[in-house]
């Protein structure tokens, strides 16, 4: 594969991500209520149509700050999901999730 292909194959895979993770922060959004995610769906959004941009460009100045942006962006996505997964590891289980003590002596 040439390196033209390559960087054509890289740009479509780094688009589907972008609107994947756009995908995800809208959904945490609408259950969870909490406005930053919105705003990761729409940076991601636009990320998603830089990229769009960034592959049709013939500008190299212009296609480098294109990459740059989309790469920040990916890592925001991947911050923000890191910090969802923190987050919810820390809450506590619902009552009916938390695992009780229970007299085994009747078994033995």
């Amino acid at each position: 594969m040439s390196l033209k292909g390559f960087h054509i194959v890289f740009i479509i895979f780094s688009t589907l991500l972008a609107l994947g993770i756009g995908g995800w922060c809208v959904w945490v959004d609408l259950v969870e209520g909490a406005p930053i995610y919105l705003a990761g769906a729409i940076c991601s959004f636009v990320i998603a149509v830089a990229l769009v941009v960034y592959g049709s460009t013939e500008h190299m100045a212009v296609a480098i700050w294109f990459l740059f942006g989309a790469v920040m962006s990916v890592l925001g996505g991947i911050g923000a999901f890191s910090f969802h997964l923190w987050r919810h590891g820390r809450m506590p289980a619902e009552p009916y999730q938390e695992i009780t003590e229970e007299d085994l002596s009747k078994y033995e």
